[in-house]
């Protein structure tokens, strides 16, 4: 059944393509970003459908990313970086039918190249801005010759940062990126075939996030307009309260214009990725017609990372996350082609077990929980009250004895003094010392089963039914640990007052249908109308069981309807793929942050917040203009709308009222984007030498679920260009990415209280060398 896919094969091999990332332009209503706090984590948006958080490991993206049959179940890491690639084909719109989980906005397939059988290497050395060096390998060699061949492989990059941390006398954000491993095809007979590859990732990369320091000091902004914004003029806490308190203030920005070459902090944004993972594909003909097929796969991985969060070089607050993830999971499927009397019939039925666990511990640190407690009359760090009245109100001597008694619900002098913060029992009625941390904790286990089939039917010359349905139960249990503050010593030590143990399980039943119909050799239409499902679950970025125990959503469902042409002219020269389409999102999952009077900062509350309706078109051309010169130009043009959404549409107003949101535009979800590019290759001596240019464009987002200013991206552009020269098997090129030199800050707002920037690269440029032999 013809699908909206872009096949991307030959523009691997331009050195613009690094990952990824560097697909924009190629498929239309497609961006593919990360997620700079996280090494290598993907932030995909296909037709307006994106993760509402690419944060934390409990949330599940809509956008499934799979690497050779393995759907990667974490973010981290799914930025793949191009090289052994063989192709990459974008699939938009709901994919669960055959693609499995979680597919609802559409599917990354990363193909990579196979043992060849033959002795051979692949090398490339690349040298670059910021000192940028990569180098990478493909070995083939044959064991058995036409039995049993074997590829090695490995990548090593590593890059300074773009950025001058004057504090710390260093760059920042740095690169340190390793990837090694082997693949063993084993052929023994012309029925049966295996697949096996084992590889290790080392990604020792630094954060990216949280570099700039958005602590504005009072004055810099006047007061909002718009009553709905946030109101900076007052500036941020952390910049001029803390000395009251004895602790050290954050320096206060003065300036709009964001940082471009240098920032000062106080920490480099450590982080690493380590993963082991293993894939084993199996294939064995039962007949003519009919073939099984098994799929396996398994990774272990280790994500920590600590982060600057006020992005100054105070020591105000640290994030530190440690999670560690494991994902096993099991297709078997039977492929059958057939030539009847009643036509051909191609079909597949199969199995899927997928099941993960990950464990999390956060710990925030610096002066921010002493900071906080001062805010509310005391002091954990030296155990006084420092509103003397406090002993008086709560009948304790002091806060630390006040703070480890049985607190009451809302209205007790406890729960007025202290909200919902809790302390170490273990360290008793005790000063805490400075720099006492807030720990956290969380953990969930996924299993999801699945059966599913699908078959085309050419009932008549030239017209093909398609019809499929995917049965998937899933469930999750889910733990969540009460936060509470403990010394600095005993950061590491786990000693949580209380947990939420939570459970939940859903069915899902997901048909497709379509029709497609090939009026002639070179034109293809199509109609399809497919079900798409995002399971549920709960949201594991909360400090209190409370909260826990709030955020539970259910699925997301969507009914999306798709008409196209697939149409070549003119000898093929030319090629179209022209779609419209209709998805109702049902149940949206959504998060939004507010203020938290029990803790005195804030909360991220998760729910379904409504129904959304993305519809749009889309279009690619590529064109073989002569024999030197190739084009290709995308566009994307969507319209989301709500279409019931109620919610507070003013977040300052320091109440809830509820009312008619459907005004507003659903974030992450932009009405245009553009793809222009092509190469230009003509022989020049004894090789060819070719020009690839590609310019993208990506107009604005609304960033926060209110549209609020600050939350907003203005549109973008994007200019890569690359000169290449190839001569026998070795291929030198000299590329520019971001020429334009487009960038932008995007803050991270915790007001009243901190804020701290992002700040992506600049224009880069570098030379390489490939060579095959």
């Amino acid at each position: 059944m013809p699908v909206a896919m872009t096949a991307v094969t030959t523009e691997l091999k331009l050195a613009t393509v690094r990952d990824l990332k560097d697909l924009n332009g190629y498929s239309a209503n497609v961006r593919i970003d990360s997620n700079p706090e996280r090494a290598g984590a993907a932030a995909i948006t296909i037709r307006g459908i994106s993760p509402t958080r690419t944060d934390d490991t409990s949330l599940d993206s809509p956008i499934a990313v799979m690497i050779d049959g393995i759907y990667l179940g974490s973010l981290s890491g799914q930025v793949i970086e191009n090289f052994d690639i063989e192709r990459i084909e974008i699939l938009r719109g709901p994919q669960g039918t055959l693609y499995g989980r979680n597919t609802v906005g559409g599917v990354l397939n990363v193909v990579r190249s196979r043992p060849t059988g033959e002795y051979g290497a692949k090398l490339q050395y690349t040298f670059g801005r910021w000192n940028q060096q990569e180098f990478r390998a493909v070995l083939n060699a044959p064991v058995v010759r036409d039995k049993l061949a074997v590829k090695g492989f490995f990548t090593i990059q590593e890059r300074d940062g773009w950025f001058k941390n004057t504090y710390l006398n260093t760059t920042q954000p740095q690169k340190d990126y390793k990837n090694y491993g082997i693949t063993v095809l084993a052929t023994p007979n012309d029925w049966f075939e295996a697949l096996l590859t084992v590889e290790r990732f080392e990604d020792r990369s630094q954060g990216g996030a949280y570099l700039t320091n958005w602590n504005y000091a009072p004055g810099v902004f006047p007061p909002p307009t718009d009553p709905r914004e946030y109101d900076f003029s007052g500036g941020f806490l952390d910049c001029f309260l803390p000395a009251a308190f004895g602790l050290q203030n954050a320096p206060c920005r003065t300036e709009t214009a964001f940082p471009r070459k240098n920032i000062a902090t106080d920490l480099p944004n450590p982080g690493r990725v380590m993963t082991n993972a293993y894939t084993l594909s199996m294939s064995g003909r039962l007949s003519d017609e009919l073939k099984l097929v098994s799929v396996t796969g398994f990774r272990r991985q280790h994500e920590y990372r600590k982060y600057d969060f006020d992005g100054s070089t105070a020591d105000f607050i640290t994030i530190e996350r440690d999670n560690r993830y494991k994902q096993f999971s099991e297709e078997l499927r039977l492929e059958g082609s057939w030539d009847t009397s009643i036509g051909k019939i191609n079909a597949v039925a199969g199995a899927y077990f997928y099941t993960s666990k990950f464990e999390q511990r956060w710990i925030t640190g610096g002066d921010f929980w002493v900071f906080v407690p001062a805010l509310g009359g005391y002091s954990l760090a030296n155990n006084v009250w420092l509103d003397p009245s406090l002993a008086g109100y709560t009948g304790f001597d002091t806060p630390a004895a006040a703070c480890l008694a049985p607190r009451g619900g809302p209205g007790t002098p406890l729960y007025t003094v202290f909200g919902q913060v809790r302390c170490d029992s273990a360290w008793g009625d005790q000063p805490y010392g400075p720099k006492s941390p807030n720990k956290l904790f969380e953990s969930q286990k996924t299993t999801s089963e699945a059966a599913f089939v699908n078959a085309d039917w050419e009932f008549s010359p030239g017209w093909t039914a398609t019809a499929g349905v995917r049965w998937t139960h899933e469930k999750k249990h889910f733990i969540g640990a009460q936060a509470y503050i403990t010394p600095l010593d005993r950061a590491y030590i786990d000693n949580f007052p209380e947990f939420a143990d939570l459970k939940k399980s859903w069915t899902n039943v997901s048909p497709k249908f379509g029709l497609s119909w090939k009026a002639t050799p070179d034109i293809l239409v199509y109609a399809s109308y497919a079900k798409g499902w995002h399971s549920g679950g709960f949201f594991g970025v909360n400090q209190n069981v409370s909260d826990f125990e709030r955020d539970q959503y259910d699925p997301e469902t969507s009914q999306s309807i798709e008409v196209g042409v697939k149409a070549q002219f003119f000898d093929n020269r030319i090629q179209t793929n022209i779609a419209l389409f209709r998805n109702n999102f049902k149940n949206k999952q959504e998060s939004v942050i507010a203020f938290d009077g029990t803790t005195n900062t804030v909360v991220t509350v998760f729910s379904n917040v409504g129904s959304v309706v993305y519809q749009g078109v889309e279009a690619e051309v590529q064109a073989v203009v002569t024999e030197e010169l190739r084009l290709f130009g995308t566009i994307g043009l969507l319209d989301p709308k709500y279409s019931t959404f109620e919610t507070d549409i003013n977040p300052q107003d320091g109440c809830c009222t509820i009312v008619d949101a459907t005004f507003l535009t659903p974030r992450n979800a932009p009405k245009m984007t553009v793809g222009l590019g092509g190469t230009y290759t003509v022989p020049v001596g004894p090789g060819d030498l070719s020009l690839g240019v590609k310019w993208t464009y990506i107009s604005k987002v609304e960033g926060n679920l209110v549209n609020l200013e600050s939350g907003r991206v203005a549109s973008r552009q994007d200019l890569n260009a690359s000169i290449s020269y190839s001569w026998n098997n070795v291929r030198v090129s000299v590329f520019g990415r971001n020429l334009t030199n487009d960038r932008f800050e995007s803050p991270a707002i915790i007001q009243p209280l901190f804020a701290a920037g992002t700040v992506g690269p600049g224009r880069s440029w570098g030379i390489e060398v490939t060579g095959e032999f």
